[in-house]
């Protein structure tokens, strides 16, 4: 079997985000654990406060990453970052949505661990700020050809 299509099995084993439900804190709604990755996204208009947050990235974030030219590599290591960050080895105890049309509605949703946020939030910047970059080196390679 071929490494691309391994890679394809493996993809497929892990839980969609948006079917695992979590509880940040006691008195807080559920969410599903998509949604509380694409939370910790800005989501900011402001193109000043933009620049600030790209700038502090670009300060603590080392570009070894960017060295990594190929997009089947930026997703394995998505992959990676997906077990080993956002299901954290497999030891998070997320509760199945199963027939809730939202997370919301379920009262006994699993609580994460009170650091998870905040790590998740370094991931996510750090992901985020890589994939600008990379993008426009692709797209700069592919439109000086």
């Amino acid at each position: 079997m071929s490494e691309k299509r391994q890679f394809e099995i493996q993809i497929r084993t892990l839980p969609r985000g948006n079917e695992v439900c979590i509880r940040l804190a006691p008195g807080r709604a559920a969410l599903d654990l998509h949604r509380l990755w694409d939370g910790l996204i800005t989501s900011t208009n402001n193109v000043g406060r933009l620049r600030n947050i790209a700038t502090e990235l670009l300060s603590r974030v080392g570009l070894r990453e960017l060295d990594q030219k190929q997009p089947e590599a930026w997703a394995k290591e998505s992959y990676e970052i997906a077990v080993n960050n956002a299901y954290e080895n497999g030891n998070l105890r997320g509760t199945p949505k199963g027939p809730a049309r939202d997370c919301r509605e379920l009262q006994d949703a699993n609580y994460i661990s009170r650091g998870y946020p905040a790590r998740a939030k370094l991931i996510a910047d750090r992901r985020v700020f890589l994939a600008g970059y990379r993008v426009a080196e692709l797209l700069e390679r592919t439109t000086s050809i």
